[in-house]
């Protein structure tokens, strides 16, 4: 059986949407571990369409590096190309734009009429482009000209929507909904830094893995330039640090040297810094809890998981090092909803499991009356699937728990799991030996069955003995 055909359409479209609105840097990291993890023969994640996914969200973040002729309208989206995503899931966030709003913005421009400066300058730089004796710097001096241009043209119209609430309903309509529609406000805002944050774009390299003081320093300086010709817009110089980070966590080094500045604008530009990597993880723990809500699926949970102990575990790191109080208590309030998320995980993984091991009650006395296994019932191979991966999950949450500094979280319900799991298995050679003929072989039938679905959560050695006492109660008269 394909991976994809064990996942519901609704728990697939709930994965490719968090993979798709995954930053870059995440995205290749992701690759890489999928990858491996698809050349080792694993199949409790459909790995060929997250592997799709995932390749699409990296083609498409390259595409302003491509070897091919420039365009005013490539050039035009170069500033913000750290900002797009493939899919958006949640709410709106900032610095966070949807490609699809991209080819409408363009065509905003070149047929509004508010915008008719901006697509003369945008057709001014695109002849300057076709000409081979052009100076480079006549096409910079043309690309600002058309940044200019685009952002009056862009203010001007959303101006008229705030004031016009028919003429806001046509063009939320025109881009697919509210959520672009403030993707192209945001655009707007960014375009009146567009020199900054192309200078942005020269200092740090496309998934850098960490800032180095220097790096900081000159960040420092391009956001102080960006305050100082346009402040609505800088804080999308420090948004674009940190988009183009491989691990966005690592731009709290450069909070740190903002506040070390010590003036007013650059202490505001460290707390922009800062909320933007505690928008991500509550981001992160808001996916959680509303994977936590829905049917479970004991592999997505777990890779979400992973990705906020990454995001966390890294965000501890560069504030413990700065004895950064006050972060490292926002943290700990974030891997407490972490831990409730895991902790409803393994609860579906409890439920998941026992449905895997079907139970009667018995008659006659109080003592006979206790849930046994009901050998009569067929455990399809689906919920038997889900069984083992409920049981693999409950045997790694632990560890998982680990991660998320959370050591203890599930001890009590992994080993009650642990423990109910080996009396049911007990219970069935008890079954065994009471049943005969066709109900015997039901019986053996099942305990196969349970022992494969308890594999992972039940030691080796206890499985064998299990298993050898099964085959002797078979043999009993």
């Amino acid at each position: 059986m394909a991976a994809t055909d064990k996942i519901s359409p609704e728990k697939m479209a709930r994965l490719t949407t968090f993979l798709g609105s995954l930053p870059v840097g995440v995205s290749a990291k992701l690759f890489a571990v999928l990858e491996a993890g698809a050349a080792g023969g694993a199949d409790d994640l459909p790995y060929g369409d997250m592997l799709a996914t995932l390749r699409t969200n990296l083609q498409e973040a390259r595409e302003a590096f491509p070897a091919r002729r420039l365009s005013a309208q490539r050039l035009f989206f170069d500033p913000i190309e750290d900002f797009l995503i493939v899919a958006r899931t949640g709410k709106k966030r900032r610095a966070r734009i949807d490609r699809a709003t991209l080819s409408p913005l363009w065509a905003l421009l070149s047929s509004e009429p508010s915008c008719a400066p901006a697509a003369r300058a945008a057709e001014a730089l695109t002849k300057v482009l076709a000409r081979d004796d052009a100076s480079p710097d006549e096409a910079a001096t043309a690309q600002e000209a058309m940044y200019a241009a685009a952002s009056g043209g862009l203010a001007r119209v959303i101006d008229r929507a705030e004031r016009e609430e028919v003429f806001r309903d046509s063009v939320v309509r025109r881009f697919g909904g509210p959520p672009a529609y403030h993707d192209v406000v945001e655009i707007g805002i960014a375009v009146d830094a567009a020199r900054q944050l192309l200078a942005v774009q020269t200092v740090i390299e496309k998934e850098q893995s960490a800032l180095s003081d220097t790096d900081c320093a000159d960040i420092v300086e391009i956001y102080k330039s960006a305050n100082d010709e346009a402040p609505h817009a800088s804080a999308y110089v420090l948004l674009c640090a940190t988009a183009r980070l491989a691990s966005p966590w690592r731009a709290l080094d450069l909070a740190f040297a903002l506040s070390d500045a010590g003036d007013e604008a650059c202490a505001e530009g460290a707390n922009v810094v800062v909320e933007s990597i505690f928008e991500e993880l509550e981001d992160l723990v808001r996916g959680l809890e509303a994977e936590a809500a829905a049917d479970f699926h004991a592999a997505q949970a777990e890779l979400r998981i992973a990705h906020f102990a990454d995001y966390a575990n890294g965000v501890e790191e560069v504030a413990a090092a700065r004895g950064d109080n006050v972060v490292l208590s926002r943290l700990e309030a974030c891997r407490d909803v972490a831990a409730g998320a895991m902790e409803r995980f393994a609860e579906q993984s409890v439920a998941a499991l026992r449905t895997a091991m079907p139970t009667r009650r018995s008659g006659g006395s109080s003592r006979l009356a206790a849930l046994r296994p009901d050998i009569s019932k067929t455990v399809s191979p689906t919920l038997a699937r889900e069984g083992f991966e409920a049981a693999d999950f409950l045997a790694r949450a632990n560890d998982v728990c680990m991660k998320i500094r959370r050591e203890n979280a599930l001890t009590e319900i992994t080993g009650e799991a642990a423990t109910q799991a080996r009396r049911y298995a007990e219970d069935l050679v008890r079954e065994i030996r009471a049943a005969e003929g066709e109900e015997r072989a039901a019986a053996r039938r099942m305990m196969d069955q349970t022992l494969k679905i308890l594999a992972p959560l039940v030691a080796e050695d206890e499985i064998g003995l299990i298993r050898d006492r099964a085959s002797a109660a078979a043999l009993s008269a």
